[in-house]
């Protein structure tokens, strides 16, 4: 059987008010494929201002494909506890003492307490989920229980704060979203698609004022959190969502960008490998906005490429300006990519647009219609071509009949 740690007492008195439940929780893992080579950890944590405890006296029972190495304790806490594993039956009994309000038993915030090492049997499948789960009674099969420091048995609470835990195995054939987790801005809109599958995607926002959405395209409508569903034949696939007014953008994931709300404060950011101080950002069109340390700043309505340049490596993303109390930009026809100039790059860019390879924002259709008649065809290449020859002198041009 189990071994009791009894440790010293404060003078400190506790109060009713002073003691509150806490949580127990057990970590919820996901692993990359099947693999034995190295033990997974599992977390299980304390929390929401434990304030000590006389004795308690519960089971974690874990799925029988997962095999248990190792029990750390990781805090003094922990080692108020002792424990005992039974590999047969998959429980691990643990049993705790403690002085009323000793340090050693004190917890205000949530907190690592034990770390499980599993490997794994030959049994376990990709895609598959083992649960860790609590178990309420102790060893010699008595009914589990907790007492606080006023000597009274909270177990029920306990149960009632509990929260099980598992080791899912991900399967990398199964479907999967491109994002899984995104923190946007209102009125950004952005996509979400589902690889390593080919049938018909259901999407379902669980919060619609939120973040709509319809055929993966997620539109931001109000400060607030929501999740996007994604139903793919058996599998629901979750995106949480976190809707801000202000809005901080990876530039290696963004391709537009549009401010229409003047209190919106936009930041852009490299990849978490690049160093803040060695990128050099650069706006085509500064005088539409500027950017200094990735914070851009509007200054007239319009469009801007936004360059982040460190060492070797270029991102670029488009910054749409639409705010009512802004001047209008004046348009650049034929500056299809928003450089700033008027070249080959552009006509290249246009013909990937009529092949349908490019897309175009209003920005970039507006200065692409050089024709001037409405629509994006050829004769807008076309004239961009004569432009840079110097076989016209302007655009846009007026269309003849």
């Amino acid at each position: 059987m189990t071994a009791i740690l009894l440790l010293s007492c404060s003078t400190l008195p506790i109060t009713a008010a002073d003691v509150a439940a806490p949580i127990l929780k057990i970590e919820r893992i996901s692993v990359d494929g099947i693999t034995t080579e190295n033990p997974i950890s599992v977390e299980v944590s304390y929390s929401e201002n434990m304030t000590g405890f006389l004795a308690n006296s519960f089971g974690i029972k874990y799925d029988s494909a997962l095999i248990l190495e190792d029990v750390v304790f990781e805090n003094s806490v922990a080692i108020a506890h002792s424990y005992a594993n039974n590999p047969e039956l998959g429980i691990i009994w643990f049993s705790g003492a403690s002085g009323i309000a000793s340090d050693t038993a004190n917890i205000a915030t949530t907190e690592k307490v034990f770390t499980l090492k599993f490997s794994l049997s030959d049994s376990v499948k990709a895609g598959a989920e083992y649960p860790i789960s609590f178990l309420w009674n102790a060893a010699d099969q008595s009914p589990a229980y907790w007492y606080d420091g006023e000597r009274n048995n909270i177990i029920e609470e306990i149960k009632n704060n509990a929260v099980s835990g598992a080791i899912h195995i991900f399967d990398p054939n199964a479907p999967k979203l491109n994002e899984t987790n995104l923190e946007v801005s209102i009125e950004d809109v952005f996509k979400l698609s589902v690889s390593n599958y080919e049938g018909a995607v259901t999407w379902v926002s669980d919060n619609p004022a939120i973040a709509d959405v319809k055929d993966g395209t997620v539109t931001a409508l109000k400060p607030g959190s929501c999740k996007i569903y994604a139903m793919a034949g058996s599998y629901a696939l979750t995106c949480s969502v976190l809707v801000t007014e202000n809005a901080k953008y990876d530039i290696s994931k963004t391709e537009c960008i549009y401010i229409r709300n003047a209190d919106k404060q936009v930041v852009l950011c490299c990849p978490p490998d690049v160093i803040p101080s060695s990128i050099k950002w650069i706006s085509s069109n500064p005088e539409s906005l500027i950017v200094e340390d990735g914070r851009i700043t509007a200054l007239k309505n319009g469009a801007s490429t936004v360059y982040a340049i460190f060492g070797c490596s270029l991102y670029q993303t488009v910054v749409i300006v639409e705010l009512q109390d802004l001047p209008q930009d004046t348009i650049v026809y034929g500056d299809v990519n928003l450089d700033g100039n008027v070249d080959i790059l552009d006509a290249i860019l246009l013909n990937r647009n009529i092949m349908g390879s490019a897309e175009f924002n209003p920005g970039q259709k507006l200065a692409a219609d050089i024709y001037n008649d409405g629509k994006i065809s050829t004769m807008d290449s076309l004239c961009i071509l004569k432009y840079v020859v110097s076989l016209i002198d302007s655009v846009p041009v007026t269309p003849q009949n």
